[in-house]
């Protein structure tokens, strides 16, 4: 119910109606419509709310402390994600720089000992190749051994099955007919057994010979290796000094890199705690708004109950009685 501005009961005074239609324009002026930016409203256009915050402050005449904390951590998480992005940047260039003048030196310096690089590159290709060859020779003479065993176990079960066949009857059909499939199947194990020792045992002797050759080759190379190492050294330590300088590079690339998406993920959760706080402004304006707007409303009410009064303005008397309304002041309508 709202107080009018009532010089009699139900009938609203020149002054009363002056106050109403003052204060109705004031709200008009400074109220923001629920409906105004309904379907395109973006909460997280922060910037552009913080802009209008003075407009909506009524009392609360300074920036909300939860934007203000806020604001401050999104900017101390966007200064540290910058910082984080230019260390990166740095790495990335460095390395990019040290591999273009390890390349260009050891270029220069691969030109002038490629002889003595060469020897040592055959040299170390050779020594690689007895290594794999090694391998697969001793992968070679396990898989032998098994079709050894095998091809043994089966010429001993024929042998057994002849022994057993020679005291069958010679009226039991059924048996030698069962003995004719064993004897079959113990074959086919045999010969497949057989096979495979034959090709196992012709690679063994292949890898054999090949590890023999390239023993010997290196054993060869051995003496005068010394010396090609000494000539290359030059090519050798700047070489391996790259190396070393780009794997620690590289280890300090990876590190910024994570530095820099653990940065961007921090200004991402500033940003999503902002737009959070700025969606709750919003929908306390809003609630002021809609409360406003039933403000509104009742004074509409009360402007129309000088032609017609509403039962919420002021209530008319019982006919006979006497109302005294000498002193009264008029009241303002409750926000």
């Amino acid at each position: 119910m709202c107080s009018s501005e009532c010089g009699e009961p139900g009938h609203c005074s020149d002054a009363g109606r002056s106050r109403l239609s003052q204060q109705q324009h004031d709200e008009d002026s400074t109220r923001v419509s629920p409906n105004q930016n309904e379907g395109n409203e973006d909460v997280t256009a922060w910037r552009a709310s913080l802009v209008e915050e003075s407009a909506y402050c009524n009392e609360e005449e300074t920036l909300d402390e939860r934007v203000e904390g806020a604001l401050l951590a999104l900017n101390e998480a966007i200064a540290q994600n910058n910082a984080m992005q230019a260390s990166y940047t740095n790495a990335a260039q460095t390395l990019y720089e040290l591999q273009r003048a390890a390349e260009s030196e050891l270029e220069d310096l691969k030109h002038r000992h490629w002889l003595w690089i060469d020897e040592i590159a055959t040299f170390e290709s050779n020594k690689r190749e007895i290594k794999v060859a090694a391998a697969e020779l001793s992968r070679i003479s396990h898989a032998l051994l098994v079709a050894s065993e095998e091809e043994a176990t089966a010429d001993e079960a024929l042998g057994v099955q002849k022994q057993l066949r020679e005291t069958m009857s010679r009226d039991d059909a059924d048996g030698w007919e069962a003995m004719k499939v064993v004897k079959q199947q113990l074959r086919a194990r045999r010969d497949s057994a057989r096979a495979r020792v034959s090709k196992l045992s012709s690679e063994q002797r292949h890898y054999s010979n090949e590890v023999s050759r390239l023993t010997e080759k290196v054993l060869s190379m051995s003496y005068n290796i010394g010396s090609a190492f000494e000539n290359a050294l030059p090519f050798l330590s700047v070489k391996q000094s790259y190396i070393e300088k780009q794997q620690e590079q590289h280890l300090e690339l990876v590190q910024q890199l994570e530095r820099a998406e653990e940065a961007k993920a921090r200004v991402r959760d500033a940003m999503r705690t902002l737009e959070e706080i700025s969606m709750e402004i919003h929908e306390q304006r809003r609630r002021k708004d809609s409360s406003r707007s039933s403000d509104g409303a009742d004074a509409d009410d009360c402007d129309a109950s000088f032609t017609d009064p509403p039962p919420n303005c002021a209530e008319r008397s019982p006919a006979g009685s006497s109302v005294d309304v000498t002193g009264h002041q008029p009241a303002l309508l409750a926000s």
